[in-house]
This record gives C-alpha cells, sequence and structure tokens, in this order.
C-alpha cells in the first residue's frame, strides 16, 4: 500500500547555491552543556573526557547538516556498544541523525500485502515478513542512547511523518516478541514517536471481516485513538476504498468477459470488506485526522481498460457501500441520524493522486503520468552520494538496509542496521545498481 501523503513524500526542502548540490537546511541540534551524558561501558575517564572535548570543539558548517561538521573522527566510537549502530561508523551515523531529523521516515515493521491492488507502484504482493519486536525496540533504544551521548535532541521541524509500512496494509501491522507477546501499532508507533518526534500514519484498505484476530486488532487501535491525548502520536488515519483493491478489480475483469455471477459475488465480497471497515472507524468520524481516500480516473481518462475504474465508476461504487451500509446499520443511524450525513460528506471521490507505477498492468501508461526517471547509475560516485543525500524519504528495511527515495526512485546506501533476526523481501522501486556510500572512505 502507497504512502498516503504522496505530496509531502517529495516536498523537498532545498538550499540552492550555484556552486554547490542543493542540501537540506539544518536546524543545530547539538547543546555543549559540560554535563557527561556519555555513559557507556568499556571506556575509560580519559576517553571519556576526550569524546566530551570533542564535542564541544565540533564545528557545524551552516545549512549543511550535522553530516558536515567538524572533527567527525574525533567522536569516532561514541557508537560503542550500541547493537544496531555498531558496524556504522560517525559518518554514517551521522548522516541518519540528518535524515531522521530532516526526512520523512518509512520504517516497516512488515513487508508484503494481500490486497494487490492493481495500481500499487510498489508492486505489493504476499507473502509477508515480519520483523521481530526486539529488532524494532532496539533501534530506537539505540538512537536514544546515542543522542544522550551527543547531547542531541531530535525535532520535527517541517511537519515530517514516520510510517511504520511501506508496501502492507495496516491492518497487518503487529509484531512479535521473543515469549510470543503481541505488540500492536499504537504501542509500536509511540515508541517511535517518543524519540524520533514524528507523527505517524495509519491505512488500511480493509480486510476480511471474518478474520476475528484482525478485527479485535483495529477496534483497540479505534478505542486507543478515540482518546484525544492519544492523536497527538499520528498525523493521519486513514482508510482506502477504491475501484482498485483485488477483489473489486478482479470483479470488473469478470464482468468484461461476461462472468456477471461470479463478478457480482467479488463485488458483494468487496462491499462488505468496505462496510465493515467504515463502521470500525466510525468513532473516528469526527478526528480532524481521520480520513477515507477514495481515488479513481478522470472521466474523461480515454481507453476501455479504464472502464469501472474512473470517477462516474467509482461514485457508483460508493453509494453501493453506503446503501449496504445503511441497511447493515440501520438501528444505528436510526438513534443518530446526522452521522450518516457526516459519512457520506466525508466519503469524497477524487482523481488526483493515481500514480502511474512500474507494475505490468493495464495502468502502466496512463497518458499524463509517464515517467521520466534520471540514469542515476551513470552518475560518479560522489554525484550519486549527493542526489541520494538530496532525496526526501528514509527507508529502513526489514533486514536493516537503509535506502533514500520518492515516489518513483531508491538509492540503496551503505548503511546497514544491525538486526539479531533480519528478514528479506525485494523492495520496489527496484534500487540503482550504485551504492550511495556514506562511511569515511580510509
Amino acid at each position: 500500500m502507497q504512502v498516503p501523503k504522496i505530496s509531502n513524500f517529495s516536498n523537498v526542502k532545498l538550499q540552492f547555491n550555484s556552486n554547490v548540490y542543493p542540501t537540506r537546511l539544518y536546524h543545530q541540534n547539538i547543546s555543549y552543556s559540560q554535563t557527561d551524558t556519555v555513559s557507556f561501558s568499556g571506556k575509560s575517564n580519559d576517553k571519556l573526557d576526550n569524546f566530551k572535548m570533542a564535542l564541544r570543539n565540533m564545528r557545524l558548517l551552516e545549512n549543511h547538516g550535522l553530516r558536515a561538521a567538524d572533527n567527525l573522527d574525533n567522536i569516532e566510537g561514541l557508537q560503542n556498544g550500541l547493537r544496531t549502530l555498531e558496524n556504522l561508523d560517525m559518518h554514517q551515523i551521522t548522516f541518519l541523525f540528518d535524515a531522521f531529523d530532516e526526512d520523512r521516515v518509512s520504517f516497516p515493521v512488515v513487508r508484503g500485502c494481500y490486497h494487490n491492488c492493481s495500481y500499487c507502484f510498489l508492486d505489493a504482493k504476499a507473502p509477508i515478513v515480519r520483523l521481530k519486536y526486539e529488532d524494532f525496540a532496539n533501534v530506537f533504544k539505540d538512537l536514544a542512547k546515542m543522542s544522550k551521548r551527543m547531547n542531541y535532541k531530535f525535532e520535527n521541524h517541517w511537519g515530517e511523518d514516520l510510517t511504520l509500512f511501506y508496501d502492507s496494509d495496516g491492518s497487518e501491522i503487529y509484531l512479535l516478541d521473543k515469549n510470543n507477546k503481541v505488540h500492536e501499532f499504537p504501542e509500536l508507533n509511540k515508541l517511535a514517536y517518543d524519540i524520533l518526534k514524528k507523527p505517524g500514519i495509519f491505512d488500511t484498505a480493509g480486510w476480511n471481516p471474518k478474520k476475528r484476530d484482525i478485527q479485535d486488532r483495529m477496534d483497540r487501535l479505534v478505542k486507543y485513538y478515540s482518546n484525544f491525548e492519544n492523536s497527538e502520536e499520528v498525523s493521519q488515519i486513514c482508510i482506502s476504498l477504491n475501484p482498485f483493491e483485488g477483489i473489486y478489480n478482479q470483479s470488473v475483469m469478470q464482468r468484461r468477459v461476461g462472468n456477471i455471477k461470479n463478478a457480482d459475488y467479488l463485488k458483494s465480497k468487496y462491499i462488505e470488506m468496505a462496510v465493515n471497515t467504515l463502521h470500525t472507524f466510525s468513532p473516528l468520524l469526527y478526528n480532524p485526522k481521520f480520513g477515507i481516500i477514495c481515488r479513481a480516473y478522470p472521466d474523461s481518462t480515454p481507453g476501455d481498460e479504464y472502464d469501472g475504474f474512473r470517477a462516474f465508476d467509482m461514485k457508483e461504487l460508493k453509494y453501493d457501500i453506503l446503501d449496504a451500509y445503511r441497511e447493515k446499520y440501520a438501528d444505528e443511524l436510526e438513534e443518530n441520524p446526522e452521522s450518516y450525513e457526516d459519512l457520506v460528506g466525508a466519503f469524497l471521490v477524487s482523481t488526483a493522486g493515481v500514480v502511474a507505477s512500474g507494475r505490468d498492468n493495464s495502468f502502466k501508461n496512463y497518458q499524463s503520468e509517464s515517467i521520466f526517471p534520471r540514469i542515476m547509475d551513470e552518475l560518479s560516485d560522489k554525484e550519486f552520494k549527493d542526489a541520494a543525500t538530496r532525496k526526501t524519504a528514509l527507508i529502513i528495511d526489514t533486514d536493516g538496509t537503509v535506502y533514500a527515495g520518492d515516489d518513483f526512485e531508491l538509492c540503496r546506501t551503505d548503511i546497514k542496521l544491525k538486526f539479531d533476526h533480519p528478514v528479506s523481501k525485494p523492495i520496489k522501486p527496484t534500487p540503482y545498481e550504485k551504492v550511495a556510500r556514506f562511511k569515511k572512505e580510509e
């Protein structure tokens, strides 16, 4: 499933100079307190004093970020003892800190999706792979310790968010720890929010209503964010209802070849799922952070392949869903008839944000969204690194690999967090062959 705030995914924050590549604006976050906040074992007092002195003497180059600070070599070893960071040097770590502070961050705890939405530009498919809770928690524990050692304070300067998904549905976001205890989205999101100060995004396209474990998980999530104090931990809570979802897409395809019975059955299954999703999240209807994402192609889009996927088609599906909702929950709506009208008002069909994808589907060549990515593999190593640095999103994969990216490009970096139980799954868009290297060359 794609990140819903597409516009912010490419909201570049750059300062331009005719002689250099643009770089992120930087807000100085290092304090120079005499207080010893470096407290880790295996270091002599002299070494600690050297680190403190080096931190006090660091010179931050104006508007070039923490990674351009003077004397990083003098604090090499500051990361010792932090397992997830122990394979990185301070040049790599300061890039990470810069990106955590200035970029959108995606740290998917699961990879893969069952919805098979036909317009998914991330080509999200089953099976699902899932991170271990301890690996997830250790990253933020180590970031907290490292920021304390550096007297560094994370801030959210530009209103960026952090997502715990990349190519998966929010209903599948949970982790198991070594004792098989379940840790769900609100807990995981709060853990990240408390350290990085970036609110999270939740997005789901629905789930099988008969899956009791998922239904209970979503009920708990809605109850948690119904508390106004908890809702500050998220920037958006979205449900995605559209004709591209796999079940409904199959219904359209069956109707095209004349299998009307199969088409009607699949459509009814999709409507059942959509009604259940709407009802589950209805307690959040008046929360300003809640929204319904409903996208379709413009009615003017030419071509038979778009039949069933235009705004007109989606509006018909919308009212089929709402009619089924009104029938199933008639008793509730009789007690609170205004809620139905408010639900109708929130369920708006949009033709913006339907993204042409690399997936081999009928929407690949949507005429107004042709994609011409830069031939970045032909850049020099320095140019490629600079281009990766300017990307406005950071993606940490379930195997620990860190990418810099945007909607259509992924640049693999030489940064890989150390997980005890890394899990791998191919990622889309396919990363460039070159690697952006932030480790200091010997």
